[in-house]
């Protein structure tokens, strides 16, 4: 019904009440990405996207798994992180 009554109004003012209007039901509704961050709404992710991600962080953990073990003889400050 807005966007009905933007296309009609008769005066400019009228039309930029309209507008004003528009814009805070997409902020209040969602209607666009930006209005969704600020509600904090997250699209569902999907099975495959789940999935891709426990494969991608067992990845890592296994690669740094397999990193070497760091000499610390040379550097003192290495061995802070052991």
């Amino acid at each position: 019904m807005l966007m009905n009554d933007f296309w009609l109004a008769e005066t400019p003012k009228e039309r930029a009440e309209i507008q004003v209007r528009l814009e805070k039901a997409d902020a209040d509704f969602g209607t666009n990405p930006l209005a969704r961050r600020r509600l904090e709404w997250q699209i569902a992710e999907t099975e495959d996207r789940q999935a891709k991600s426990r494969r991608r962080r067992a990845e890592e953990s296994r690669q740094q798994a397999q990193q070497a073990p760091v000499d610390s003889s040379g550097d003192p400050r290495l061995r802070l992180v052991q």
